[in-house]
């Protein structure tokens, strides 16, 4: 990214020479969001939510919504401050119903009732049973790196799912939490503490400029 130079003039007295200083104040300079994109990828059961049980409780009971992974939502708005678009995956089937409705708007509801960003910006995947899971996130990711998007990175507690997501994610920036984080090349949350993780993110740079 070039950086444009602000210079500054000294300045000079009556009679003496002249002398100039270069006052190298760099200034951002951002593309649009809209052409210049950025993804961070989000795996909803077990890492968004606590546990990869939640589906199963939650199916149950439509009364017993998952409870947030603390943290997360901060973290996800951080990065859609800086301009990164966030895409939610889940690899529940679209076919399933929960109470009257299907599973991907009882997640969106979710995820709008927890404080998460939703709207512009943001992506709610969910499998429509085409191909296998794992090979739907990875034509989801080709897919948006077919768009001329870049993604940035991914999170998840599933070695099958951080295996899926490095095919279009640079492998450390691959995050995995409990059973994940043995996944190879990939880079555990550190105590799966995903609060303490916001201060990383606080410390990214913006990498395009929302309207």
């Amino acid at each position: 990214m070039m950086l444009p130079l602000v210079l500054g003039a000294a300045a000079c007295g009556s009679g003496d020479d002249v002398s100039e200083t270069a006052d190298e104040s760099p200034t951002t300079t951002l593309a649009s969001c809209s052409t210049e994109r950025h993804v961070v990828a989000f795996d909803y059961f077990g890492t968004v939510t606590v546990a990869d049980a939640d589906l199963g409780d939650w199916l149950k009971d439509v009364n017993d919504a998952p409870d947030a992974r603390p943290g997360v939502a901060d973290v996800a708005a951080a990065y859609r401050d800086r301009g990164y678009e966030v895409l939610y995956i889940t690899t529940a089937p679209s076919i399933i119903d929960l109470a009257g409705a299907p599973i991907g708007d009882r997640i969106a509801d979710w995820l709008t009732e927890t404080g998460f960003p939703l709207g512009e910006g943001t992506t709610l995947w969910v499998w429509d049973g085409n191909h296998t899971p794992m090979r739907g996130i990875s034509a989801e990711l080709d897919r948006l790196v077919g768009e001329g998007a870049t993604i940035d990175a991914g999170y998840t507690d599933n070695e099958d799912k951080a295996l899926a997501f490095k095919s279009a994610v640079q492998s450390d920036r691959v995050y995995t939490l409990g059973s994940g984080a043995s996944t190879s090349g990939t880079t555990p949350v550190t105590n799966d503490d995903m609060v303490a993780h916001l201060a990383d993110i606080e410390a990214l740079a913006h990498v395009c400029q929302r309207p």
